[in-house]
């Protein structure tokens, strides 16, 4: 009896099995392309945030300016009148002069009125810098977190592949197994498992009549051998044409009834076996399966329970660490504040003054320490931009052909299943560095003239660098060209790393004040 779940290779109804998708790498790959989705959020709510933080700085500078222009016109006219003045001038200046003082303590006010709405915004926008920052930084982290799910279950659906390929190999062992092993759809082992149910149902149906053809056969044979029309060897042989492995003696011996039991018991017993044979063996193949998928959603769910557990040990530090720079930051504005109304006499709308005392004898050292206050202020207005000049990114001509480049690689790399040339970036040729000239690289320029060529970028455009050109993105390139891109674009990877990690930050706001350098 032949099993109708075993496949034949050599058959025209021979299909082969696929292995379907894994769900955990699915949803790896959908968590990635959301963190992506999020990460480019992320950038240009900071890009807005900055330009808004860069116009609250500017007005802030201006206010700064003309309020420190007030504060030196009064001084000076202070002191310039109350020493060269008699008492007859000043009781003079007294009823005469004293409007024009007042014009200009008001203007002096409401400069800094506007420079303390100034400061309110550069607050604001400050603060929606760091939420910003924090933001991005969990959009990071979250990329990183998902994309390491996302490697494992690639590297699980390698050696599945790897596996099957093994297993396609081996020929000595049984079809059927092999074929379980392919873990067959479920719709295929309902269809297999119908199918013997089938077979089963007409061996039931057709059992009492092959049983009474048999009891007939025998019957005539008994017959025949009691009338002695047929000889011990013809007997052996009819017997032998009918799966009856018995002697002549055997036949003489046995009777028409038990024969009939031997067939029937033999037949039932075979059928048994190989109904045993078969339950055991699907039994074993499921249970194989089941311990396959167990040890499957094990290994996940660990993965998944460290990023977790990760993701929770660095939110709970990043908040303490804004928590700490944030009090920081009160505690040295609240000093700043505090030092300015001591320096600059600011706070609340001025009073008219009182009348002016006699002239005080004239104090040698009051001309620098004059000198030294106009520098302060002078130099506390330009203090961002003292602060910021260094790490400001320069405005780069549209004529470059770097920038050139970077335009066209990002529209390039829009789509990278139609991609057909790799963008390189524009420079070739090897400098003469030895290290250089023996190290076998696939794109046409040297390590050292493609960190001069990426070097010219600012710190937003290598980062979206790095994020265009990793090689696991070009995956989806053509498999012929796709070894080629992979490599290409590991080493601009490697270059734009470290031009990345190697340009400084852009420092807080609270490092402008050249005095608390």
């Amino acid at each position: 009896m032949s099993d109708p779940t075993v496949a034949n290779p050599s058959g025209q109804d021979f299909i082969p099995r696929i292995l379907p998708v894994p769900a955990p790498l699915r949803d790896a790959y959908n968590e990635a392309e959301a963190c992506w989705d999020l990460k480019d959020e992320a950038d240009a709510a900071l890009a807005d945030a900055q330009a808004k933080y860069d116009k609250a700085l500017e007005e802030y500078e201006e206010a700064v300016r003309v309020w420190s222009e007030a504060h030196v016109e009064i001084e000076m006219r202070e002191e310039r009148e109350y020493v060269t003045m008699g008492e007859d001038i000043a009781r003079w200046n007294a009823r005469h002069w004293i409007p024009g003082l007042m014009q200009t303590e008001v203007t002096m006010w409401r400069a800094e009125v506007a420079l303390r709405a100034s400061v309110r915004e550069v607050e604001d926008a400050d603060q929606r810098v760091l939420e910003l920052g924090r933001k991005f930084a969990w959009a990071n982290e979250s990329f990183e977190r998902w994309y390491q799910p996302y490697l494992e279950a690639e590297r699980w659906a390698q050696r599945g592949e790897e596996r099957r390929a093994h297993e396609l190999g081996m020929q000595n062992e049984p079809i059927e197994q092999r074929e379980e092993e392919f873990e067959e759809s479920a719709a295929d082992r309902e269809a297999a498992q119908r199918e013997i149910d089938a077979n089963w149902e007409r061996y039931e149906r057709e059992g009492p009549e092959r049983e009474r053809q048999l009891k007939e056969y025998l019957a005539k044979l008994k017959i025949a051998l009691d009338q002695g029309k047929m000889s011990v060897d013809e007997l052996e042989v009819s017997s032998g044409e009918e799966g009856e492995e018995m002697s002549g003696d055997e036949a003489d011996e046995m009777s028409g009834d038990e024969a009939e039991e031997m067939s029937v018991d033999d037949e039932d017993e075979v059928r048994a076996r190989e109904a045993e044979a078969d339950r055991a063996h699907r039994a074993a193949v499921w249970e194989e399966f089941q311990e396959q998928s167990r040890r499957g959603k094990q290994a996940y769910e660990a993965a998944a329970a460290r990023a977790k557990q990760e993701d929770r040990d660095k939110d709970a530090a990043f908040q303490a660490e804004f928590g700490a720079t944030w009090e920081e930051l009160q505690d040295r504005r609240a000093e700043a504040e505090k030092k300015a109304r001591g320096d600059h006499q600011g706070g609340d709308p001025p009073s008219p003054p009182p009348p002016p005392p006699p002239p005080p004898p004239r104090d040698p050292g009051a001309d620098a320490r004059r000198r030294e206050r106009e520098a302060r202020r002078a130099n506390f207005a330009a203090g961002f931009y003292r602060a910021n000049a260094g790490h400001q990114d320069t405005p780069v001509p549209v004529s470059d052909p770097v920038q050139r480049w970077y335009t066209y690689a990002q529209r390039a790399l829009a789509d990278y299943s139609q991609l057909t040339a790799f963008p390189a970036p524009p420079v070739t040729g090897r400098c003469s560095s030895m290290a250089c000239a023996s190290s076998g690289r696939s794109l046409q320029a040297c390590e050292c003239n493609v960190r001069a060529a990426l070097d010219r970028l600012s710190v937003d455009q290598l980062s979206r660098v790095r994020r265009s050109f990793h090689p696991d993105r070009f995956s989806a390139c053509a498999p012929a060209l796709r070894a080629q891109f992979q490599q290409m674009a590991r080493e601009i990877l490697v270059v734009a790393n470290i031009l990345y990690r190697g340009r400084k930050r852009r420092p807080s706001v609270w490092q402008a004040d050249p005095e608390k350098k």
